[in-house]
């Protein structure tokens, strides 16, 4: 993946207060794909707790790591919208989960209306959501499937990187890994 690496005081904290058994750091190994995902918390840009739970019953859940400085972040913002306009009459929840350290709600929240997002964008203040998805960059992509099981894990094409773009992407492995979930497929 391209984009910014998620770090800052925030994985420090969280990295001393949590235990080892709940989290994944540079030592560890990554959350395996097909692993079982408890509830994820965070808060939404009206400042209230939310969780997966919030969200019902779905058939997949797609996770965005964002931050509101990542210039790969601002490129992919349209096609991202693109992409939950196609799934959501599918059963396919798209969240934001913002995990910039210096990012404030009132930010993430611009950051929504600026692209004019019609999903949920969150933040994910302590990095405990990007931590047990083993989500490492900006923009990263995590989704779960109905029983939240961990299906994909990786970019949304290939479009955009931080050295330039392409016209169009020539890989799209996150509508690859959805369309491929919804079919009952493997990934």
């Amino acid at each position: 993946m391209t984009g910014q690496r998620i770090v800052g005081f925030a994985a420090i904290v969280f990295a001393l207060t949590v235990p080892a058994s709940q989290r994944a750091s540079a030592g560890d190994e990554e959350t395996a794909l097909g692993a079982k995902i408890a509830n994820l918390h965070f808060k939404d840009i009206h400042y209230l707790p939310r969780s997966l739970d919030d969200f019902g019953k779905k058939k997949a859940f797609v996770l965005v790591f964002t931050n509101t400085t990542c210039p790969v972040v601002q490129r992919y913002m349209p096609a991202l919208a693109a992409l939950e306009k196609e799934y959501r009459g599918k059963d396919v929840q798209f969240i934001a989960v913002n995990v910039g350290a210096d990012d404030s709600i009132l930010q993430v929240a611009g950051q929504a209306v600026r692209f004019e997002m019609e999903f949920p964008f969150v933040k994910d203040a302590d990095l405990s959501c990007a931590d047990v998805l083993g989500v490492t960059r900006t923009p990263g992509i995590a989704v779960l499937d109905g029983e939240r099981r961990l299906r994909y894990r990786g970019r949304i094409d290939d479009q955009h990187r931080l050295g330039g773009s392409r016209a169009s992407p020539t890989e799209q492995p996150l509508k690859d890994a959805l369309d491929a979930l919804l079919a009952g497929k493997e990934i």
